[in-house]
């Protein structure tokens, strides 16, 4: 039901965007009142996040321990590294942080010992960037604009 973070550093200098994940005011008047520049402020040091409820294993991608996509994607953005860096999962399990990876434009690489866990994470991926074409010829198609955007290309390797 929780999941610790560790944000690690080389050197302990690396700073952090808490904005970047932070929530808007309820009462608008405190943007003002706080002497904020946008409706934004820090979401603290304990995060509420949904999931899906999963209804059986292959829901889980056969995974006893999956967390929501998310979780990496709050993590990426709150660690203000600039888009298309790179982000290693070293426990790559069903490809969560790889999604994210996707969905934020970075790159993604993962590696696992269980060969089951890096085909389904693969798979996973190859979904996700199905969907992202999808939602963007869709996009194109009613917004009439052109999409200059870099394609990522996340892999898990097996090791």
């Amino acid at each position: 039901t929780h999941e610790y973070i560790f944000h690690l550093t080389k050197a302990g200098d690396l700073p952090i965007d808490r904005l970047a994940i932070g929530v808007s005011f309820v009462d608008k008047a405190n943007i003002r009142r706080f002497d904020h520049h946008a409706d934004v402020r820090c979401r603290g040091n304990t995060w509420f996040i949904p999931y899906e409820t999963v209804q059986s294993t292959g829901g889980k991608y056969h995974h006893p321990a999956i967390f929501p996509v998310l979780l990496p994607e709050m993590c990426i953005r709150l660690s203000g590294i600039a888009t298309g860096s790179l982000v290693l999962d070293p426990f790559v399990g069903s490809g969560s942080t790889l999604v994210a990876c996707e969905r934020l434009g970075m790159l993604g690489m993962g590696f696992d010992i269980d060969a089951v866990y890096v085909e389904t994470a693969n798979r996973r991926i190859a979904a996700e960037r199905q969907k992202l074409a999808q939602d963007s010829a869709v996009g194109l198609a009613t917004a009439g604009q052109n999409n200059n955007a870099v394609q990522v290309t996340p892999k898990v390797v097996d090791p």
